[in-house]
């Protein structure tokens, strides 16, 4: 007792007699880069002001420089905080000392003063109108005002020594000086690229120190010239930031540049009719100024609109020459100018692909009627139907897949599929609806509820089935994929089951057009009248259509005909992914 008793009082001699270790600093913030409103904390190691009877004063071991006028307090027992009172100043280095003439509640103390220092953001660049960093400057006039929006305010003559526009080296002048004549803050009627101005992740607390400022040049821009304006990304004093350049182009003379029909698409039957000028024109003056031949009506969508490309509300013929042709004594551009060069140009319709349209989903076909549904096709000759029965024991998976895709549930259906192939009206470029009959298995005793459709396109090659002469002897053909998985039902045509021939003709040679038949989605029995579902969209269409053109020589490969592109885009793989699901009432 007595040996543990001289163990615990030695123990406690020691703590008594020795010296806490020295207080030391956790971190700092800013430790680098700040923003103005940047608010300055020291954090400890342990607790400095832990009573209000026992507070260190934070003014008295608290400096910054250059002096800044603000608050310094104890935030917590450990961390020292400094509220600047205004905006610190921007491109300034700040260095902050603490003192070491104060004690923690232990009564340790800092080493040595602790210093750090941190460099407040300068004035930057953020977006500038007519040229700024996500848009161009184009047909600018040569006495151009152009607008760009700092981050704080700044010294006008300080902004004009360092902003100007560099031009092309093709250009008659290749530097102009710029003028800043003004700045203003950013108001609530401005664009909301000036109101957004730094981003959705700015400091918002800042925003009231954005300035527009205004330039005007100090000589005329050269017209028909391309170049950037160059602003310096941050407005330091050593004036080392790197620029920004921001795209740029004064106005030239007033041509027509181009006409096309649409948007530079491989068939284009009906128009738009498109044109492109070099400079904007309004609306109201094109349409007064041009024409087309042949002579047909043209509209545009607004009279007001000023642009320099537009696409003209017009109903064109398929197969047909047509030519923009312009009044050079009436048109005229925005700037006043009258045409030069060529008034006239050209462009040409093509004819429709083949293509096939048709609704698909959840259908219903009368039980007593003619049980036949729709379908809308151009330039084709043919369609293949496949048909085939749900038996009783797939009709609750097929129930439950979903109309646009049955997944594996067509591999089961593949053994009962038929296939039929039906002639139907053609005449070019004409679109024509014809009927498709179908069966009724629910009509028979033991007879499926349900039938389904599609077969599948796989990477197969083609083979030649039938090649026929024509009266005007050029090669026709029809061309069947071969499929390893031959699920079916409703197809038309079914993908990868045909290509139904169609004879087009050339200047320089005579190829057939071979319709690609692709993935029909419609599934047929007895019961209540039909139901329109929704229409399957071809990939990358916004309308409903089934696209598959191809121009080929009777026997090439799918591969040579990808690689050729003479035709129309190649079709999607007819997956089970557009059938639909038809429950119908048995006949007793």
């Amino acid at each position: 007792m007595r040996a543990l008793s001289a163990v615990v009082t030695l123990a406690i001699s020691s703590f008594v007699v020795s010296s806490p270790t020295p207080l030391r600093v956790l971190r700092v913030t800013p430790t680098d880069r700040a923003a103005a409103t940047t608010v300055v904390s020291v954090t400890f190691d342990r607790p400095v002001a832990g009573s209000l009877d026992a507070t260190v004063d934070p003014k008295r071991i608290f400096t910054i420089a250059p002096a800044v006028a603000g608050k310094v307090e104890w935030r917590d027992p450990i961390t020292l905080r400094f509220t600047p009172a205004a905006p610190l100043s921007p491109a300034t280095e700040y260095t902050v000392t603490v003192s070491n003439e104060f004690a923690a509640m232990d009564g340790s103390r800092l080493e040595k003063p602790y210093t750090f220092a941190f460099r407040v953001h300068g004035t930057v660049a953020l977006t500038g109108t007519p040229a700024g960093p996500d848009e161009s400057g184009r047909f600018l006039k040569p006495d151009a005002q152009f607008e760009v929006v700092w981050s704080n305010p700044v010294d006008l003559g300080d902004v004009t020594k360092r902003v100007y526009i560099q031009f092309d080296r093709a250009c008659p002048v290749l530097v102009v000086r710029l003028k800043a004549v003004s700045q203003r803050p950013i108001k609530d009627d401005d664009s909301w690229r000036y109101r957004e101005a730094g981003g959705w992740q700015r400091d918002r607390g800042v925003d009231a120190l954005r300035r527009v400022v205004r330039f005007t040049p100090i000589t005329p821009l050269p017209k028909a010239c391309s170049g950037f304006l160059a602003v310096p990304s941050e407005l330091d004093p050593e004036g080392t930031s790197p620029y920004l350049r921001w795209n740029l182009a004064t106005y030239g003379p007033f041509v027509l540049l181009s006409a096309s029909c649409g948007w530079n698409w491989a068939s284009c039957p009906t128009g738009p009719p498109r044109i492109e000028f070099s400079t904007p024109v309004r609306g109201a003056e094109l349409l007064r100024g041009i024409h087309l031949l042949p002579r047909i009506a043209i509209a545009v969508s607004d009279t007001n609109e000023e642009s320099a490309t537009w696409t003209l509300d017009a109903s064109l013929k398929p197969r047909t020459g047509y030519a923009v042709v312009v009044d050079t004594l009436i048109l005229h551009d925005v700037f006043g100018q009258r045409l030069v060069g060529n008034p006239v140009k050209a462009f040409g319709t093509t004819g429709y692909d083949p293509a096939v349209t048709y609704d698909y989903g959840m259908m219903l076909v009368e039980r007593n009627g003619y049980r036949t549904f729709p379908v809308r096709h151009v330039n084709v000759d043919t369609v293949f139907v496949t048909t085939a029965p749900v038996p009783d024991s797939l009709e609750a998976l097929v129930l439950r897949a979903p109309a646009w895709n049955l997944g594996d549930v067509w591999a089961k259906l593949a053994p009962g599929a038929t296939q039929r192939s039906l002639a139907v009206e053609s005449r070019r470029d004409v679109n024509l609806v014809s009927v498709v009959r179908a069966p009724v298995y629910a009509a028979r005793q033991g007879g499926p509820t349900l039938s389904a459709c599609c077969k599948p396109l796989t990477s197969a090659s083609p083979r030649v089935l039938a090649a026929k002469k024509r009266s005007s002897g050029s090669p026709a053909c029809r061309t069947v994929f071969q499929s390893r998985a031959s699920t079916s039902s409703y197809t038309i045509p079914p993908a990868g089951s045909g290509l139904a021939a169609r004879q087009t003709r050339k200047a320089s040679s005579d190829w057939p057009v071979c319709a690609t038949p692709v993935k029909a989605a419609i599934t047929w029995s007895a019961g209540l009248p039909a139901m329109s579902p929704p229409a399957w969209r071809s990939i990358g269409r916004s309308w409903r259509s089934i696209r598959g053109q191809v121009i080929c020589r009777p026997g090439a490969s799918i591969s040579a005909r990808r690689r050729a592109r003479t035709g129309c885009p190649w079709p999607p793989p007819c997956s089970p992914s557009a059938a639909s699901i038809v429950p119908a009432n048995r006949s007793t």
